[in-house]
């Protein structure tokens, strides 16, 4: 289509790359939730940030990314791959 970016989604809880990627930066989670217009970085998960209280545990909680079972605490690090299984998590 048109307006969409090369990272994008379709309400299919996917991420979906297509066209021609000429940069690795292009397809990175941390692109992908800046083109959805989500605040989700290393340090803000959309209302809650580093710190704030994690409801589950009553503690401070930290933003990370989980990939496949691999701990990232940055989406600019994650580039999505084929078949990947990603978390978001805030505890």
């Amino acid at each position: 289509s048109g307006n969409h970016s090369i990272i994008h989604g379709h309400d299919d809880d996917l991420v979906h790359v297509e066209g021609m990627v000429l940069s690795e930066s292009d397809i990175t989670l941390a692109k992908f939730f800046e083109n959805a217009g989500l605040n989700i970085t290393s340090e803000n998960l959309e209302d809650y940030k580093n710190g704030d209280t994690c409801e589950s545990a009553e503690k401070p909680g930290q933003v990370s990314f989980e990939v496949d079972g691999q701990v990232y605490t940055d989406p600019r690090q994650i580039i999505i791959q084929d078949k990947q299984n990603i978390l978001v998590k805030f505890e």
